[in-house]
C-alpha cells in the first residue's frame, strides 16, 4: 500500500512525498533494491543528490548486480560533477545489462572514443546496433581474463583522461587567478590616476 502511494506520488512529480513514503516502505522492508533504487530516483529528483548518491550504493549492497542500480548511480554522480566516478558507474552497469544502450550513451557523451566503445559492446556481448550477439551467450558475468584486461584498459583511459581534464583545470584557474590579478592591478592604478587628476 505505501509503496503505491508512492509510485502514485512519484508518477505526479511529487518528489518529496515519493521519497518520504518510500523511506516508510524501506523501513518495514529494506531488504528489497528496486524500492531503494526508486527511493534515489525521488531524492535525486527532489535535489538531495548527495544522499540519492547513498541511496544507490545501498541498493547496489543488497543487489551488486543491478545494472538499472549502477545506472542511475553514475546519473547522480554525474550531477555532482563525479566524473572518474560516474564513469566507473557506466561500465559496470554496460557490462552488467548489455541490451541498454544508456551506459554506452553515457561513455560516448564523456568522450570516449567510438572504437573503446565499440570494443566494449563486444566485450560485453553486443553487436555494434546494440543487441544481443545471436547465438552466443553473455559474457559479462563469465569474461575470460583477455577481456577483464581489456577492460582494465579501457577503464584506464577513462582515468588518464579525467587527470588530463584535472590538470587542464588546474591551469585555467591559475590563468584566471593571473587575470583576476592583473585586473585587479590595472583597476587600482585608473583608481589612483584618477584621484590625481582631480586634485
Amino acid at each position: 500500500m505505501t509503496i503505491t502511494r508512492a509510485d502514485r506520488a512519484r508518477d505526479a512529480g511529487r518528489w518529496t512525498t515519493a521519497a518520504r513514503l518510500y523511506r516508510k516502505a524501506l523501513n518495514r522492508s529494506p531488504d528489497n533494491p528496486p524500492i531503494w533504487v526508486q527511493y534515489g530516483h525521488a531524492l535525486k529528483e527532489a535535489g538531495r543528490c548527495s544522499e540519492a548518491e547513498a541511496t544507490y550504493r545501498t541498493a547496489i549492497s543488497y543487489d551488486p548486480d543491478s545494472a538499472d542500480a549502477h545506472l542511475q548511480l553514475g546519473h547522480v554522480l554525474k550531477i555532482q560533477g563525479k566524473r572518474s566516478e560516474a564513469e566507473v558507474s557506466y561500465l559496470i552497469a554496460a557490462v552488467l545489462d548489455h541490451s541498454s544502450p544508456e551506459p554506452i550513451r553515457e561513455l560516448g557523451g564523456f568522450g570516449w572514443s567510438a572504437a573503446v566503445l565499440s570494443e566494449l559492446k563486444q566485450l560485453a556481448g553486443v553487436n555494434p546496433a546494440g543487441s544481443c550477439t545471436p547465438g552466443e551467450p553473455s559474457r559479462a558475468s563469465s569474461a575470460t581474463e583477455g577481456e577483464i584486461d581489456r577492460l582494465c584498459e579501457v577503464l584506464s583511459e577513462a582515468e588518464r583522461k579525467s587527470r588530463r581534464l584535472a590538470t587542464a583545470a588546474a591551469g585555467m584557474q591559475s590563468e584566471i587567478a593571473a587575470l583576476r590579478g592583473a585586473l585587479s592591478r590595472t583597476l587600482h592604478d585608473d583608481s589612483a590616476l584618477s584621484a590625481g587628476t582631480q586634485e
